[in-house]
């Protein structure tokens, strides 16, 4: 024996696979090793990370999914370029003019697959995948496809027709599309011109003067200008090591490896005084140039400052001699209790995805709810004083909304005075700038918020004919009522027993909750509509009791309160929604118009498989027409 089998090896086989994995990386980066090298690549690949990160710092698109996906396109542009150009070496097969041809074929062909991907998420993801395979069924995948396609190109179609009725609405997808494409012609500019001239500066050209350009018209700081300059400079030195040592080498030279590091030792030390002068030195202005600067292009700057608050409503964009645009917030409590005294007043205008049948009929209309309200305490409504709130990046799901009994809409807002509350018709899905969502418990949503004043929310709105809503079974043991749900129940001692009488005279021939809850708006719906009526007494301890009983007319809170005490009392889940109505048709530019006066509040009834159904009890409203999918 030695001491090898002993155990007592100087070299443990620990140590052996670290250099076996060594040796076999080494052999990797060799073998594979790109055209201009690794580091000229990996320089690239960075220079090209720059349009998004100036995206990023200029807060058009604040993180999020699309943020990582326009942070993948410059590097992937740039991997693009090397595979089509010939990985290890340049292509030098067949005639030149033809080999262009058949490269800028593939690299279109190659661009349109990842700039869709990037854009619309189709392709289907390995679950699908696998059950596609188990089921040897394909066609949920191609369906599936094809809807992530046609989505994204209907958000865009509602973007183009807003363009040209000058009525646009912010939506985070067509800014990232628009981005996206920018991002990805500079990445293949980039690697390009890296590859054609072996000249760093030149290749990093034009992302630098894209990034210079719009940092001359925005409130960023100069580390990102700076930093391109310094990878730049280091890809504009790595190149030209590469080409000075094959000029020795075809030469016939001897030369000391020492020299190639005494120019990056030179070139560093450069490098970093420049990023340290950068650091300490102000801002230098000569007015009267800057000024004159400024003047000359004013009508250029004038004209693009218009094309883009045309095309991208709430974008942030700074002219040193201009002024900002400052939006504030404003609590959506006042829909709560602000009675009748709105005025006429343009609050937004909304376009949605369900087109007109003919140019001056309107096609469905929605209310727009703000929020939602559970618990009552006999003279108005509230929520609980904890909140479960989540921040959400544009385009994010805040929760998985069955989708039974529904269908797809989407709305595109553009509100005329600031709300921070997002509007939208039926169950609002995802919006499509950064937002907050605001719940009782998981699923149960209060509101939306978000500071934009423009926006596109996809929603699923109720798609249930009359005689579908009677067939939906009633909550019962067999279906229980989930127990979260128990506080749609709930009713204050305030609530009289003539009120819980007239509930059970109200509904003591129905059939199904749905007529139940129908008896209940038709019977309300003969109640005068008033918006004269006095303040309520100080006296009155509960609203419901004094409208069905005293007051016997009023306007839409009187009414939707009134119709979720009686549902309680009945035995209906309930609640209380506030927000806007739909507003008027306008078909010279296909949208709503929604003023003051047309905030509403609504009740709303939580029936088995459907969900939350909204009802149209107060009697100055048309009452709802309901259509099946």
């Amino acid at each position: 024996m030695n001491e090898r089998s002993f155990g007592l090896s100087d070299e443990p086989a620990g140590r052996d696979f670290s250099r076996w994995l060594l040796d076999g990386l080494r052999h990797l980066a060799v073998a594979w090793r790109p055209h201009l090298g690794w580091a000229a690549l990996a320089l690239c690949m960075m220079v090209a990370l720059l349009p998004a990160a100036l995206v990023w710092e200029n807060g058009w698109l604040r993180g999020g999914p699309l943020m990582a996906r326009l942070y993948m396109a410059g590097p992937l542009a740039v991997l693009g370029v090397w595979i089509v150009g010939g990985w290890r070496r340049p292509a030098t097969w067949g005639r030149r003019m033809m080999r262009l041809a058949v490269q800028g074929g593939a690299l279109l062909l190659l661009s349109a697959f990842l700039l869709s991907q990037l854009l619309a998420e189709w392709l289907p993801g390995a679950g699908a995948l696998w059950q596609a395979a188990a089921t040897r069924d394909a066609s949920l995948l191609v369906a599936g496809m094809g809807d992530a396609l046609r989505a994204t190109g209907l958000r865009y179609a509602l973007w183009w027709q807003g363009v040209q009725n000058n009525s646009a609405t912010r939506d985070d997808l067509v800014v990232f599309g628009v981005a996206l494409a920018v991002v990805w012609l500079l990445g293949l500019l980039t690697a390009g011109l890296a590859r054609r001239t072996q000249q760093g500066l030149l290749a990093a050209l034009p992302v630098l003067w894209v990034v210079g350009l719009i940092m001359l018209y925005s409130p960023i700081d100069r580390w990102l200008i700076v930093g391109g300059v310094a990878l730049a400079l280091l890809l504009h030195l790595v190149l030209d090591q590469q080409r000075l040592v094959a000029r020795w080498r075809r030469q016939g030279l001897d030369y000391s490896p020492l020299l190639l590091v005494e120019r990056g030792l030179t070139v560093g030390g450069l490098l970093l005084l420049v990023i340290a002068l950068a650091a300490v030195t102000p801002n230098l202005y000569w007015t009267e140039i800057t000024g004159r600067y400024y003047a000359l292009i004013a009508p250029l700057n004038e004209r693009m400052e218009a094309a883009s608050k045309r095309a991208f409503p709430g974008l942030t964009g700074v002219n040193p001699w201009g002024g900002r645009d400052i939006a504030g917030g404003l609590p959506n409590e006042f829909l709560v209790r602000a009675g009748p005294d709105l005025g006429d007043r343009l609050v937004m205008r909304v376009r949605t995805s369900e087109p007109a049948r003919f140019y001056d009929e309107s096609p469905a209309a929605h209310n727009l709810r703000g929020a939602t309200f559970s618990a009552y305490d006999g003279r108005g409504w509230q929520n609980p004083a904890r909140l479960e709130r989540t921040s959400l990046a544009a385009d994010e799901a805040w929760s998985a909304i069955p989708d039974t009994w529904r269908r797809p809409l989407l709305q595109s807002v553009s509100l005329s005075i600031p709300a921070g509350v997002i509007f939208a018709a039926g169950e609002p899905q995802s919006v499509s700038v950064n937002y907050e969502a605001d719940e009782r418990f998981p699923g149960d949503l209060v509101k939306l918020t978000a500071a934009a004043r423009s926006y596109t929310v996809s929603s699923l709105v109720p798609a249930l004919s009359d005689a579908e809503l009677r067939d939906l079974p009633a909550w019962d043991a067999n279906r229980p009522l989930p127990e979260e749900f128990a506080r749609y129940l709930e009713l204050p001692e305030s609530v009289t027993d003539r009120t819980r009488q007239l509930a059970a005279e109200l509904t003591a021939g129905a059939s199904s909750p749905y007529e139940q809850a129908a008896a209940i708006e038709q019977y309300l719906r003969t109640f005068a509509y008033d918006l004269d009526v006095p303040p309520l007494p100080v006296e009155v301890v509960d609203v419901a009791d004094y409208f069905l009983f005293d007051l016997r007319r009023g306007y839409c809170d009187y009414y939707a309160t009134s119709f979720v005490v009686l549902a309680r009392a009945a035995g209906l889940p309930a609640r209380f929604a506030t927000g806007f109505a739909p507003g008027s048709w306008d078909p010279n530019s296909q949208h709503w118009i929604v003023t003051e006066a047309e905030a509403h509040s609504w009740p709303e009834v939580y029936f088995t498989d459907a969900g939350w159904v909204a009802f149209e009890p107060t009697a100055g409203r048309p009452e709802l027409a309901r259509t099946g999918l």
